[in-house]
Protein backbone atom coordinates (compact mmCIF):
# COMPACT_ATOMS: atom_id res chain seq x y z
CA UNK A 1 0.00 0.00 0.00
CA UNK A 2 1.43 3.40 -1.00
CA UNK A 3 1.24 6.53 1.07
CA UNK A 4 -0.54 9.42 -0.63
CA UNK A 5 -1.14 12.99 0.39
CA UNK A 6 -4.84 13.50 0.92
CA UNK A 7 -6.18 16.75 -0.55
CA UNK A 8 -6.09 19.53 2.05
CA UNK A 9 -3.69 17.69 4.36
CA UNK A 10 0.06 18.01 4.87
CA UNK A 11 0.27 14.50 6.28
CA UNK A 12 0.75 11.32 4.31
CA UNK A 13 -1.96 8.79 4.92
CA UNK A 14 -2.18 5.16 3.91
CA UNK A 15 -5.10 4.60 1.57
CA UNK A 16 -6.81 1.51 0.28
CA UNK A 17 -6.95 2.93 -3.26
CA UNK A 18 -5.26 0.69 -5.79
CA UNK A 19 -2.22 2.21 -7.53
CA UNK A 20 -1.37 1.27 -11.10
CA UNK A 21 2.16 1.99 -12.34
CA UNK A 22 1.93 2.77 -16.04
CA UNK A 23 5.14 1.94 -17.92
CA UNK A 24 4.17 3.86 -21.05
CA UNK A 25 2.99 7.46 -21.40
CA UNK A 26 0.09 6.50 -23.68
CA UNK A 27 -1.28 4.12 -21.02
CA UNK A 28 -1.14 6.82 -18.34
CA UNK A 29 -2.72 9.35 -20.71
CA UNK A 30 -5.60 7.04 -21.64
CA UNK A 31 -6.30 5.90 -18.06
CA UNK A 32 -6.07 9.45 -16.64
CA UNK A 33 -8.36 11.30 -19.07
CA UNK A 34 -11.05 13.06 -17.07
CA UNK A 35 -9.28 12.42 -13.73
CA UNK A 36 -10.57 14.06 -10.57
CA UNK A 37 -7.03 15.20 -9.67
CA UNK A 38 -3.59 15.10 -11.27
CA UNK A 39 -0.36 15.71 -9.38
CA UNK A 40 3.19 16.19 -10.54
CA UNK A 41 6.41 16.08 -8.60
CA UNK A 42 9.96 16.72 -9.80
CA UNK A 43 12.65 14.88 -7.85
CA UNK A 44 16.19 16.00 -8.63
CA UNK A 45 18.20 13.15 -10.13
CA UNK A 46 15.15 10.92 -10.51
CA UNK A 47 12.68 12.70 -12.74
CA UNK A 48 9.05 13.65 -13.02
CA UNK A 49 6.34 11.64 -11.26
CA UNK A 50 2.74 12.09 -12.38
CA UNK A 51 -0.23 10.68 -10.47
CA UNK A 52 -3.89 10.83 -11.42
CA UNK A 53 -6.92 9.88 -9.34
CA UNK A 54 -9.58 8.49 -11.65
CA UNK A 55 -12.61 6.35 -10.73
CA UNK A 56 -11.13 5.27 -7.39
CA UNK A 57 -7.75 4.25 -8.82
CA UNK A 58 -4.45 6.12 -8.68
CA UNK A 59 -2.48 5.92 -11.93
CA UNK A 60 1.22 6.69 -11.71
CA UNK A 61 3.78 7.45 -14.43
CA UNK A 62 7.46 8.19 -13.84
CA UNK A 63 9.54 9.90 -16.49
CA UNK A 64 13.22 9.53 -15.67
CA UNK A 65 15.28 12.71 -15.87
CA UNK A 66 17.45 11.50 -18.74
CA UNK A 67 14.38 10.75 -20.87
CA UNK A 68 12.67 14.11 -20.35
CA UNK A 69 14.19 15.89 -23.37
CA UNK A 70 13.29 13.05 -25.72
CA UNK A 71 9.77 12.88 -24.31
CA UNK A 72 9.20 16.64 -24.63
CA UNK A 73 10.59 16.53 -28.16
CA UNK A 74 8.11 13.80 -29.09
CA UNK A 75 5.06 15.22 -27.29
CA UNK A 76 5.59 18.80 -28.50
CA UNK A 77 6.84 17.83 -31.99
CA UNK A 78 10.04 19.86 -31.53
CA UNK A 79 13.50 18.63 -32.57
CA UNK A 80 15.33 17.30 -29.51
CA UNK A 81 18.24 19.69 -30.14
CA UNK A 82 15.83 22.60 -29.59
CA UNK A 83 14.70 21.37 -26.17
CA UNK A 84 17.05 22.95 -23.63
CA UNK A 85 17.12 23.25 -19.88
CA UNK A 86 16.90 26.86 -18.81
CA UNK A 87 14.86 29.98 -19.44
CA UNK A 88 14.00 32.17 -22.40
CA UNK A 89 15.01 35.82 -22.01
CA UNK A 90 14.35 38.57 -24.49
CA UNK A 91 16.87 41.42 -24.73
CA UNK A 92 14.19 44.06 -24.25
CA UNK A 93 13.01 42.69 -20.91
CA UNK A 94 14.76 42.94 -17.57
CA UNK A 95 15.00 40.12 -15.08
CA UNK A 96 13.75 40.89 -11.61
CA UNK A 97 16.23 40.25 -8.83
CA UNK A 98 14.88 37.49 -6.66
Amino acid sequence: MEKHNIIGSDEQTETSLPTVLCKRWIEFKEKSKGAEYVTLEWTEGQGLTLKALHNGTIYKYVLEAQGLKSWLSYVLDVPEGKVVEGEIHFPWTRRKNV
